[in-house]
């Protein structure tokens, strides 16, 4: 399972880097369109970082904290930049080529940017709920470690206990039968001297 959503991650990532790389126009030169590229998914992914880590203020920080955080964000990179990136940059590209005015190019980035600001919120609201749960699982996991932990050691000291009785029963039947023993030789050497 784990194996299948690494490639679905993976191919959402490569989705998402050709869109921004083919979104540059065909008159750029293919050497040229790398750098904008990678600013481009090195933006969102800082983007998306810096709303993870704002919403995990005031959450304590699990094992898997890391782990998940890495494989959340590398899942958000290629979403939040398969919807926002290529249509800003084909804006850009229909102004610079005087298809469109400035004017509807700003129009087009506010409406971009406020709903790049609601998906960022939904976003925060999904990570802050998404590690609420990963810290409840590992404090289940932590309690049944503890819970197993504390049966096995009640175990070992009911064995270790009755393990004792049978040895203090076991010395106190090898106390009788020794007392039993010294009393019957001393009924013998009583009746021989008499």
């Amino acid at each position: 399972m784990d194996t299948i959503i690494i490639l679905f991650i993976a191919l959402a990532n490569i989705i998402a880097i050709l869109l921004v790389y083919f979104s540059l126009g065909k008159g750029m030169d293919k050497q040229k369109k790398l750098l904008p590229t990678m600013i481009a998914l090195g933006s969102v992914y800082i983007i998306t970082l810096v709303t993870y880590l704002l919403s995990s203020i005031g959450i304590e920080k699990t094992t898997a904290a890391k782990t998940a955080r890495d494989m959340i964000i590398m899942a958000f990179v290629p979403v939040n930049t398969i919807l926002f990136v290529p249509f800003l940059i084909r804006s850009y590209l229909k102004m610079k080529n005087k298809d469109i005015e400035i004017e509807t190019l700003n129009k087009r980035v506010i409406v971009i940017g406020i709903i790049a600001v609601i998906v960022l919120i939904g976003e925060f609201a999904y990570f802050r709920d998404y590690q609420k749960k990963l810290k409840q699982v590992e404090n289940a996991v932590n309690n049944n470690q503890t819970s197993q932990n504390e049966q096995v050691l009640n175990e070992t000291l009911y064995n270790n206990e009755v393990n004792n009785q049978v040895t203090n029963e076991e010395i106190n039947a090898i106390n009788n039968t020794a007392n039993n023993t010294a009393n019957e030789v001393s009924n013998v050497v009583n009746n021989v001297t008499q």
